[in-house]
């Protein structure tokens, strides 16, 4: 009875673009049981569900309009049965959704209500999705055309509707035309850098890339094969997905060896010369086992880790070579939750409302067999090779290294595998990749930009001698660049940036304090400029940034092996952290000088990927 529609559960408030509100929370589970819409665009609207006690999952759905004559607007509620969602009263639709699949006055598919307050609508039968979000706006992906219809929270009849359409790395208005029954073209306006036409083809889960004339072009037959064609100025190749993400969360693709392990589809990277120390380090996979009939693949490391990828990228298990194994957890609204270990060990996410109004970092529970749970707040990192680290203040945290050992500590106490218990080699963390987005796109470039006339591996030692003598400097600071630069592989390192570097140092008074050899934490600003002058031609904007995340990951390692407590080890990081923020306010201007003098090599675009629904 409608009478009877109570809020239950913890009141959370929040705020978000505009819309303040409160959810109502399960302090059990963490599931949102409820919203209230106190002010914005859909002030007054009110949202209660009822769930499965077991899964989650919605069972009950009731929506309330927003006062009219200062009555409480009327409840419509929908009842999840075997054939789907059946309204009270019957004839209803659920508010706000455009495209919801109906027959015989029910509703097919099934419904989400996730942490960030959204109601999910997802009809079943393919990728396809309605989102209604907390501001009001609606979006309909419609993953067979790569498409995504907005309509904003004021729409009325479709009258502010917009629809763009995926070029393989961004959501762009482009010109939409089929070309067949599961064939679509898309054109987009000419852009510097950017794709000017996308062929999907929804028959095969396949599509086309192409960046028009003189460009690159990308194509794949099948997402889930993990193969893909490309075709820049230096011909065509095939590289590969290695499911293994970069620091901002990409996939990162190469080539590789494709072969057989025991009758399954397997591509191997430890062929490949240039990827060695990046295989060894555990950024990469040594190979990658794919399964092409569900697009979910095994990642195999050097230190013999295996982490299992689900169809979306996901990380969805992780076998370690002492065997254990770790299951990640994910709830109804395929959200992530935590870690399960074979031995009983779990870590879960106690607290899952992402929108609530100033939320801090979210607080995590680790419970091992026999002993007392305790609870740490942080952020989680994915690492290499199935490593993994949850960071708190002063030293608390939980950690499982690429062997394996998993280690919480949490107001001076301590739980889980003493480090070395498990005789696996230990792989330092780093590298957190992000929530899965689009590649990062080429930049358009400069009109004067032209190819470098050089490459490392033909500049002679008589020409940076004669440099070195011109500006002033230690010719051994120009040859170790020389040496880091092909080793980087640098497609910037040329005579003409080297000048323009030295010019703009000597400018800014930085130069004299070029030295050779490498760079303590005390050096000056200059000696930071002549220790990286590869990386500063090649991305000057982030050259600094880069320095220090591995100057941090090398001592973070270096520390701990040598039995450093917690607390040295966070003072020792803080203390990388002040010196670098010191560099890069030093620096800001001679960076933005340098930026605008060098020549850049037009970038090759990076591999595309499908939008996730």
């Amino acid at each position: 009875k409608p009478e009877e529609l109570k809020f239950k559960g913890k009141a959370v408030p929040f705020a978000k673009d505009g819309q303040k509100g409160t959810f109502y929370v399960d302090e059990r589970s963490g599931y949102i049981l409820g919203v209230e819409f106190g002010d914005g665009p859909r002030k007054g609207q009110r949202c209660i569900v009822e769930r499965d006690p077991v899964s989650g999952n919605l069972q009950k759905m009731h929506f309330s309009a927003p006062a009219q004559d200062g009555k409480p607007g009327p409840w419509t509620s929908f009842l999840k049965g075997e054939k789907g969602w059946a309204s009270v009263p019957p004839g209803q639709l659920v508010p706000g959704f455009s495209h919801l699949k109906v027959e015989n006055r029910t509703i097919a598919g099934d419904f989400q209500l996730n942490s960030k307050g959204e109601l999910i609508y997802k009809p079943g039968e393919d990728q396809n999705k309605e989102v209604q979000r907390i501001n009001g706006q609606r979006d309909f992906y419609n993953m067979r055309e790569y498409s995504r219809t907005t309509e904003n929270a004021n729409g009325r009849g479709g009258a502010e509707k917009t629809t763009v359409y995926w070029d393989g790395y961004e959501w762009r208005a482009g010109e939409f035309s089929p070309k067949g029954k599961d064939i679509f073209e898309v054109k987009f306006q000419k852009q510097p850098g950017k794709p000017e036409r996308v062929v999907r083809n929804a028959a095969t889960n396949g599509f086309f890339v192409d960046f028009g004339s003189g460009g690159a072009q990308f194509e794949v037959k099948n997402w889930k094969e993990g193969k893909m064609t490309r075709t820049t100025g230096a011909g065509t190749d095939t590289i590969y997905n290695t499911y293994a993400r970069d620091a901002n969360g990409h996939f990162q693709w190469f080539k590789g060896q494709e072969g057989t392990e025991g009758g399954k589809p397997v591509v191997k990277f430890d062929g490949n010369q240039e990827l060695q120390s990046r295989i060894q380090s555990g950024e990469l996979p040594k190979s990658v086992a794919i399964n092409p009939a569900t697009g979910e693949s095994v990642l195999t490391y050097a230190n013999n880790s295996k982490v299992g990828i689900d169809c979306f990228g996901r990380q969805k298990q992780i076998v370690y070579a002492n065997n254990k194994t770790v299951d990640i957890i994910r709830d109804c609204n395929e959200e992530f939750r935590g870690f399960k270990r074979s031995d009983g060990s779990i870590v879960a996410r106690a607290d899952l409302v992402s929108e609530a109004e100033g939320n801090p970092a979210p607080t995590w529970t680790y419970e091992s067999p026999g002993k007392p749970p305790m609870r740490v707040r942080g952020n989680l990192q994915f690492g290499k090779a199935g490593a993994w680290v949850i960071q708190g203040n002063g030293g608390d945290g939980i950690t499982c290294s690429g062997a394996g050992e998993m280690l919480c500590k949490a107001e001076g106490k301590s739980a889980g595998d003493p480090p070395g218990t498990t005789g696996g080699t230990e792989t330092r963390q780093g590298d957190r990749p992000g929530p899965p987005r689009p590649d990062d796109k080429p930049g358009p470039p400069k009109p004067d930009d032209k190819k470098p006339d050089d490459k490392p591996g033909e500049i002679k030692p008589e020409q940076l001698k004669a440099l070195a003598d011109k500006y002033n400097v230690d010719v051994r600071v120009l040859n170790q660049a020389f040496l880091r630069a092909k080793k980087l592989g640098s497609k910037n390192f040329t005579l003409q940036n080297i000048e323009k570097l030295l010019q703009v140092a000597q400018k800014h008074g930085l130069s004299g304090a070029f030295v050779p050899g490498g760079v303590s934490m005390r050096s000056r600003p200059g000696a930071i400029v002549g220790r990286m002058i590869p990386e500063l031609l090649d991305d000057p904007a982030s050259a600094i940034g880069k320095a220090q995340t591995d100057m941090k990951s090398g001592l973070e390692k270096s520390l701990r092996d040598g039995g450093a407590p917690p607390q040295a080890i966070t003072r020792a990081l803080n203390s990388v952290d002040m010196r670098f923020g010191f560099y890069q306010r030093s620096l800001q201007p001679f960076i933005d000088d340098l930026k605008k003098e060098i020549v850049v090599a037009p970038p090759v675009p990076p591999p595309p990927k499908p939008v996730r629904p």
